[in-house]
């Protein structure tokens, strides 16, 4: 009876191990990342972030794109021409501040207004405007050209700023499912050992050899582990669910995790969760650390914007002007005719451009504050993380110790119960002690790769 108990729980072991991993796919967190990287709709909107950019760059230059404006007025009245006005301009802003302007102009009419008279052939004109106070180093759409010419930085950051979020949070998803996983493993290993002794014990007490009671301790300890097998099962269900929201197809579809895939085993596990090296410029080159700093560079032109604005607005514009029959060849290209303008405004107290300027003066060293604030904290968090992963190794060497010799403790009792110097309630002790260990190992390991994971992400090191 004893050696047919022995083969009984040891088959039970075998045959649990077995069945857990045969026929099933290996499934590695390398590749389950690979795949989110690919398909996943986040990492897809994060390389339109760039496209973005781009267009916000083009709009950004639609603002020195060159205008044409045509016109055409007339009024008749009683067969009588009143006026009519033929007018064409060109502009052509520069990102100097210097805008270009050409002009046709052609006008007849009994009742024109002297001011628009022109000859016969039209009026040719030609001038430039231009800004000496206010505008003259900087205006709306220069800092506009200057902003969109940092979101183009600004947009492959975010794109990676983006790509390290949902790698980690992908990354914890798997190594949940992995933790549930092995769990059921080892409850499913345990339930059916657990079964295995009570048909044992069951036959056992039928031959007189053990009390009837021990059969109902033995059918109490399997009810026991399958409570706790089916509370594994519904955290992996919820874990894998998980999961499967990171898995897209390359035509958008959602995917499904596959039943027969695998998390690695815990040695193969270990081995890949090696320290990332450090990286001596992960600082400079860390997202958060360039998107900081892109917004401080665009408040600095926001800043210069506001200072140009307590300047007086001077306006100068002149504009040559010649008889469109003459031009060019009979041209005197005389600068005289011309039409000439000077514009100026400054509001005498300019409190509300002062106030622009303060709020944006603030506005900047505040980001500059806060930028310094997370590299003191990306630093110390690196400082703090890469300190505990020697520790964790270590606490996992510990307790992979502890489960070694508590199976081998828990196979002392076994060799003692087959010889009948121990009892069903010892037994079932130690096989608990032996799960609680494992569960304990499976935690640890899972800590040493969220551990990984926040020095990934701290320091933005996936690529």
């Amino acid at each position: 009876m004893n050696s047919f108990l022995k083969t009984l729980i040891f088959t039970a072991i075998a045959i649990g191990l077995f069945n857990r991993t045969t026929g099933q796919t290996l499934y590695e967190a390398e590749d389950f990342l690979q795949q989110v990287w690919e398909h996943h709709p986040i990492v897809q909107a994060a390389g339109l972030r760039s496209d973005r950019a781009n267009a916000q760059w083009q709009k950004a230059r639609g603002g020195f794109d060159p205008e044409l404006n045509v016109a055409t007025r007339s009024k008749n009245w009683n067969e009588t021409l009143y006026y009519r006005q033929d007018q064409a301009e060109l502009n052509i802003p520069t990102p100097l501040g210097l805008d270009v302007e050409i002009g046709y102009l052609a006008t007849d009419g009994t009742y024109l207004n002297p001011e628009w008279t022109s000859p016969d052939g039209g009026l040719l004109q030609a001038g430039i405007k231009v800004q000496l106070g206010q505008g003259l180093r900087i205006d709306a759409r220069r800092a506009a050209l200057q902003k969109a010419k940092l979101a183009l930085d600004l947009g492959e950051v975010e794109r990676r700023h983006m790509l390290n979020a949902v790698s980690a949070e992908a990354l914890n998803a798997y190594w949940n499912w992995f933790d549930a996983w092995h769990s059921v493993a080892v409850f499913e290993n345990s339930v059916a050992i657990a079964e295995q002794r009570r048909l044992a014990v069951i036959q056992s007490a039928t031959q007189g050899d053990r009390p009837a009671l021990d059969t109902l301790e033995a059918s109490i300890q399997v009810l026991n582990r399958r409570e706790n097998l089916l509370e594994a099962q519904q955290h992996l269900v919820k874990t894998a669910a998980l999961v499967e929201s990171f898995l897209w197809g390359a035509d958008n579809a959602p995917l499904g995790l596959n039943p027969g895939v695998r998390p690695p085993d815990l040695i193969a596990a270990r081995s890949a969760l090696a320290l990332p090296p450090v990286r001596s410029e992960w600082e400079e080159q860390h997202p958060e650390i360039l998107k900081g700093q892109n917004v401080i560079s665009q408040s600095e032109v926001d800043l210069n914007w506001r200072k140009e604005q307590l300047k007086p607005e001077l306006g100068l514009k002149y504009q040559w002007i010649d008889d469109a029959r003459s031009f060019p060849n009979e041209s005197t290209w005389d600068p005289v005719p011309a039409t000439f303008g000077v514009d100026f405004a400054f509001p005498l107290f300019i409190r509300a451009e002062r106030g622009a300027v303060r709020m944006a003066e603030v506005d900047l060293t505040t980001r500059g504050l806060a930028l310094t604030e997370k590299r003191r904290v990306l630093r110390l968090k690196s400082e703090a993380l890469r300190a505990a992963g020697p520790l964790l190794l270590e606490q996992l060497n510990v307790q992979t110790q502890a489960v070694r010799e508590s199976e081998q403790l828990l196979n002392g009792e076994r060799a003692l119960f087959q010889a009948g110097e121990s009892s069903l309630f010892l037994i079932n002790m130690r096989e608990q002690y032996f799960i609680q260990t494992q569960l304990k190992a499976i935690a640890i390991l899972h800590k040493l790769a969220n551990n990984r994971i926040e020095i990934a992400e701290t320091e933005a090191s996936w690529w």
